[in-house]
């Protein structure tokens, strides 16, 4: 937290919450806490954890405090999944996004052959919940047409078809596009 502090520039260290089991009472007592101005001054941060994993209720409480907030209090929540949360709530945030160093990197057209299948796998399942996937794609497409691996720029093409269909399975598309391509 410290660290945290330190690289925002923060006058004080953050709340943590976790989002997942989070319930309406625990939520309650922290909007209590964050109603008294900070002692140190400036900001006062509270930092949601998962919070895609909130349930209905604890999302409706949360919603008055990010509509009508302090002007000391910032709430960050964060999530790897924004279509899982309430619009209301989405609809009053700003947008950051970050990268763990944790998620692979796509793989450049040359690496493909030398990963193994369970970091292949991985990859599908980080690329699978990316919002950003149809457009590293399509940027994997273009390079693996640029090196002349046709083959490989066809059947990313075959993935992208099925990105762009509404409603599609992400994930095992990914995973049968490598069982395609080992």
């Amino acid at each position: 937290m410290e660290e945290l502090r330190r690289r925002f520039g923060w006058p004080a260290p953050p709340t943590i919450i976790e989002g997942a089991g989070l319930a309406v009472r625990d939520l309650r007592l922290i909007l209590s806490d964050s109603a008294k101005r900070p002692l140190m001054g400036g900001t006062m941060n509270i930092i949601l954890l998962n919070a895609d994993t909130i349930s209905q209720e604890v999302a409706s409480t949360l919603l008055k405090s990010i509509e009508e907030p302090p002007e000391y209090l910032n709430w960050h929540l964060i999530t790897t999944n924004e279509s899982k949360m309430l619009v209301t709530i989405v609809s009053r945030c700003q947008r950051f996004r970050y990268f763990s160093s944790e998620i692979p990197e796509q793989p450049a057209v040359d690496d493909w052959d030398k990963m193994t299948l369970v970091q292949k796998l991985e990859w599908a399942k980080q690329l699978s919940s990316d919002e950003d996937a149809l457009a590293r794609l399509n940027s994997w497409m273009a390079a693996a047409r640029q090196s002349r691996q046709w083959s490989l720029a066809r059947s990313l093409e075959g993935l992208v078809r099925v990105f762009k269909k509404p409603g599609s399975n992400k994930r095992l598309a990914l995973e049968n596009f490598i069982l395609q391509n080992l």
